[in-house]
C-alpha cells in the first residue's frame, strides 16, 4: 500500500491502534473498498475524527467541530469566571478573551452554523455581567467591550478570503 511505502521512505511511523480513515464525500458514505492495511492489521473507518484539535467529518460539515468549540468554550469561561471570582469584571472579561477563544481552522466553517459559539458567548456576557436574559443581544458588545464571535469569525473569514485572493501562489489564489 502506497501510505506504507511512502511512510517507510520518509521514516514516518504509523500507530496503527491509533490510524482511522475517513472517506470524504457530500452524502457521507463509509468506505466500503478493499481492506487497507496498517502494519499488517487492517485499517478502521469513521465518520469523523479529531486532528489538531478539529473535528474532521466525513461530509466535510462544521455543525459538529461547532459545537464542541462552544462547549469548550463554555467550560473554559465558566473555570475562568470561577476561578477569578473576586477579580474586577474588566480582568475576568480580558482572560476569557484572552485564553477561551480557541477557534483554530473557523475560517473553513459554515459561518451559518456558529450559532451555537454565539449562544454560549452570549449567556457568559450576561453572567459575568448579571444581566438578565432579556437583555438585547445587540447591547452585548458594547457591554463587554469587544466584538462578538459572530463579528469577529466573520472578519477572520473575509481576511482569509482577501489573503488567498491576493497570494502570489497560483494555486492558492484559485482556491
Amino acid at each position: 500500500n502506497s501510505a506504507v511505502e511512502f511512510a517507510k521512505e520518509h521514516s514516518i511511523l504509523f500507530n496503527p491502534g491509533k490510524s482511522y480513515g475517513i472517506k470524504f464525500s457530500k452524502t457521507g458514505e463509509m468506505y466500503n473498498g478493499s481492506e487497507v492495511f496498517i502494519d499488517g492489521k487492517p485499517l478502521q473507518w469513521k465518520k469523523s475524527g479529531k486532528y489538531l484539535g478539529t473535528i474532521l467529518s466525513s461530509t466535510l460539515d462544521s455543525a459538529e467541530n461547532i459545537t464542541a468549540k462552544a462547549q469548550s468554550f463554555n467550560y473554559k469561561a465558566n473555570e475562568i469566571m470561577n476561578k477569578f471570582k473576586c477579580a474586577s469584571i474588566s480582568v475576568v472579561s480580558k482572560l476569557i478573551s484572552k485564553y477561551c477563544y480557541s477557534y483554530y481552522g473557523a475560517v473553513n466553517w459554515d459561518l451559518v452554523k456558529i450559532k451555537p459559539i454565539v449562544v454560549q458567548w452570549n449567556k457568559m456576557v450576561r453572567k459575568l455581567f448579571r444581566l438578565p436574559q432579556t437583555c438585547h443581544t445587540c447591547f452585548l458588545p458594547i457591554i463587554i467591550g469587544h466584538q462578538s464571535p459572530k463579528i469577529m469569525l466573520t472578519k477572520w473569514y473575509i481576511n482569509h478570503i482577501h489573503t488567498m485572493y491576493n497570494s502570489h501562489n497560483p494555486v492558492v489564489k484559485y482556491i
